[in-house]
Formats: structure tokens, C-alpha cells, sequence
């Protein structure tokens, strides 16, 4: 293969790939938010914490920034799911 297939044969799979962490994610956010629900009656109030002011990013290529977004998106899930273990009183 010359590298023009190699470039135009990565980008549609890249977007593909990115297109399929995003569903998994947003059914994992779903998951979360209704796992909270239902344990809602065995769970303690949440005690509010101010979250730190975040730096500006540095610029970063669309497919990084693309990742950085999941990042963040997968700590806030990993947040909430960690409040539900620390709230649960079983």
C-alpha cells in the first residue's frame, strides 16, 4: 500500500472507531444514571464538592481532542459511580 490508500484508508476507520466509543460511552452513562436510580433509596444524600477550575487546554489535532472528550466524559461517569459506592448503605 502507498501511503495516499494508508491516509485514506485510516480516516474513515478512525471514525468509525470514534463513533462506536461514543455510543459505548453513552450507553454507559445511561447504565450509570439508572443504576443511581434504582439503589436511590439505599443511597445517603451527596454531600456537594466544588470541582477545581480547569486549566485551558492546550490546542490539540481533532482526533486528541476527540479522545480528550471521551476522557473527560469517562471521569465524570467514573465520579458519579464512585459517589454511589461511598453513598450505598448496604
Amino acid at each position: 500500500m502507498n501511503d495516499k490508500c494508508d491516509e485514506a484508508c485510516r480516516e474513515p476507520q478512525v471514525s468509525e472507531q470514534i463513533n462506536n466509543i461514543e455510543r459505548k460511552l453513552s450507553s454507559l452513562e445511561s447504565i450509570a444514571q439508572t443504576l443511581a436510580g434504582r439503589l436511590s433509596p439505599v443511597l445517603t444524600d451527596q454531600a456537594t464538592t466544588t470541582q477545581p477550575d480547569a486549566k485551558e487546554p492546550r490546542t490539540l489535532v481533532p482526533v486528541a481532542l476527540e479522545l480528550r472528550k471521551f476522557t473527560v466524559a469517562i471521569s465524570s461517569v467514573n465520579q458519579s459511580l464512585d459517589s454511589i459506592l461511598a453513598r450505598l448503605e448496604l
